[in-house]
């Protein structure tokens, strides 16, 4: 059923990737162009800063720690283009990692809006887009009796302020998560589970 595959070799060190695969008979295969964003620095996007510095950062190492792979398919008579990113990871369940992380992946979203804005020009809000992908950042998780709670910064902020839409909150808040997480917290000393 699927005959379009890009797979590119991205910036993570342990080989994971941002790909791309649609049913044959979605587009024909000219149809489809595929551009890498991965060898962007910090400064080429504009979105360095002292944060950044602080973690031993610097404005020329590449802003993505995968990509942002931009794939436009054209149906004839509309375009629709595709930012698929798989920002900066948490730290694999440290205690600190989220906030620790929040400079990368909030430099990557500023990214990914620059780079939105410069492929559509002043008709980027007209122009069909989405920004999809793992961005390792949530908002909201979600608590005893389904209740949403606030988890704060995520690093994704710069893609929902007058820019994009976030299509979770169109759901009922107590279906707004996409993944359960069980780990053991070892500045707590217990077992976490959570909804993100």
């Amino acid at each position: 059923r699927y005959g379009h595959f890009s797979l590119l070799d991205g910036n993570d060190r342990r080989n994971i990737e941002i790909g791309f695969a649609a049913r044959r008979d979605l587009v024909a295969p000219a149809a489809i162009a595929v551009r890498s964003h991965k060898d962007t620095t910090f400064a080429e996007a504009g979105v360095h800063e002292p944060a950044l510095a602080r973690l031993g950062i610097g404005p020329h190492d590449k802003v993505f720690a995968r990509d942002c792979l931009a794939v436009e398919l054209d149906f004839g008579d509309r375009t629709l283009v595709l930012f698929g990113c798989h920002l900066k990871s948490m730290s694999n369940g440290r205690d600190d990692g989220r906030q620790a992380t929040l400079p990368v992946r909030r430099a990557e979203a500023r990214a990914v809006k620059r780079i939105v804005k410069d492929r559509f020009g002043p008709g980027w809000r007209e122009a069909n887009w989405i920004v999809l992908g793992d961005l390792n950042a949530y908002r909201f998780g979600i608590g005893p009796r389904g209740e949403p709670v606030d988890e704060g910064d995520s690093g994704i902020e710069p893609l929902l302020e007058d820019f994009a839409v976030d299509p979770m909150m169109r759901l009922p808040a107590h279906e707004r998560w996409t993944h359960f997480r069980r780990y053991w917290s070892e500045e707590r000393q217990e077992l976490v589970e959570t909804h993100m």
